[in-house]
């Protein structure tokens, strides 16, 4: 067997499309950290961001946010072989969901959720098919009865805690590029008067420096 590790991405993409940020007329959505790759530090992977989003009142109030952030690794195969692929992931981050109690008899009690999805694909730069992986990791929600809620938590990790491995099978050709993407998919929404609160960008490590915010340590081959 043979194994090809990446430590640096050759690409990170940040994608925030136009259905991906949706803000309601008296809702609010704002950026304190916007996304970046690697603003404040020399590690190799990360994007840091921090928002904040509330929904005003009303069915037609809701606040929407989805961030897609791609890590692309690529590697060379150097015989044939069948092949499978692996990539690290190491978020580090904070989040706050408050949900308030209806205010009058014809209001609806707020909901705010919050999730993170892992994302591992791989494919052979030459073929047509992509094939992936995904894992949920988080997935927390605060709901408004007739009394107020709320839901406080924080995303820490080791580089070998969310590791993602696919393939097992897949055949590649001596010389062909191999193309490894680490991907997180943030989901937050809010309605009814609820908000939430992201912080992927300020959360310190024990020894001061920046938090991992989105980072993908390390990709790998490995050819059989």
């Amino acid at each position: 067997m043979t194994a090809q590790v990446e430590l640096r991405a050759f690409q990170t993409n940040i994608v925030i499309g136009p259905d991906d940020l949706l803000v309601g007329r008296n809702s609010r959505f704002a950026f304190t950290t916007r996304p970046t790759v690697d603003p404040r530090s020399n590690a190799i992977n990360n994007v840091r961001f921090a928002c904040t989003g509330r929904a005003g009142d009303g069915p037609m109030e809701d606040v929407v946010f989805n961030l897609t952030v791609a890590h692309k690794f690529r590697f060379r195969a150097p015989r044939n072989g069948n092949f499978s692929a692996s990539a690290g992931f190491m978020p580090q981050g904070g989040f706050a969901l408050t949900a308030r109690k209806p205010s009058h008899f014809f209001d609806a009690p707020g909901t705010a959720v919050f999730r993170v999805i892992l994302r591992l694909e791989y494919n052979v730069i030459s073929g047509n098919t992509i094939n992936f992986v995904d894992q949920s990791i988080v997935a927390e929600s605060a709901s408004a009865r007739s009394y107020s809620a709320s839901t406080v938590g924080n995303i820490e990790s080791n580089p070998l805690e969310h590791v993602l491995t696919g393939g097992a099978g897949n055949r590649v050709e001596g010389r062909d590029t191999v193309e490894v993407r680490a991907i997180y998919q943030i989901h937050a929404r809010a309605n009814d008067g609820a908000g939430f609160n992201l912080d992927f960008a300020s959360v310190p490590e024990v020894n001061g420096d920046p938090g991992d915010g989105l980072n993908a340590p390390f990709a790998l081959i490995r050819i059989f």
